[in-house]
């Protein structure tokens, strides 16, 4: 009558497509979590260094106009280096409180649109001159400060 021949059948049942799913979701789940997280990092790092760059420019540039001068004078108030130079030229670098910026003769030495400076300081010293800066990338948690002493010629 009833005759049940073993019918060799290959392939997957659903159940076994479903794990092999929901396997698969999982592990794109955790490579796009550790991509993201990377990206995320990789950000961070860039603009940290990008701070730490654009310091050292403006130490590098403070540096050769203080060295090439002949006298400073600083505000009573620590915001305004006045750079005074052996053929009469003056220079003046100050930094503008109400916009963040640092302007030397009245021209915009940092991007506003990136970098916020939180603080920009001058104290004169015996022949020298000593520079704060402190630079905070804007939107961010990154900061970057430094305190540097530069020798000027009398």
């Amino acid at each position: 009558m009833f005759s049940f021949k073993k019918q060799n059948k290959s392939g997957f049942t659903l159940i076994e497509t479903i794990v092999a799913l929901v396997l698969g979701a999982l592990i794109i789940g955790v490579i796009m979590s550790v991509v993201i997280s990377g990206t995320k990092q990789s950000r961070s790092i860039k603009r940290t260094l990008k701070l730490h760059s654009d310091i050292a420019f403006l130490v590098d540039n403070l540096n050769f106009l203080i060295k090439q001068g002949q006298d400073i004078d600083v505000s009573d108030d620590f915001s305004i280096l006045t750079i005074f130079f052996p053929d009469s030229a003056t220079t003046t670098i100050k930094f503008d409180d109400q916009k963040k910026e640092i302007k030397i003769n009245d021209d915009s030495f940092t991007d506003k649109d990136i970098i916020e400076v939180e603080d920009f300081s001058f104290t004169e010293m015996a022949n020298s001159v000593r520079i704060n800066i402190s630079l905070k990338a804007k939107n961010n948690q990154e900061k970057a400060s430094i305190s540097t002493t530069i020798a000027y010629r009398n």
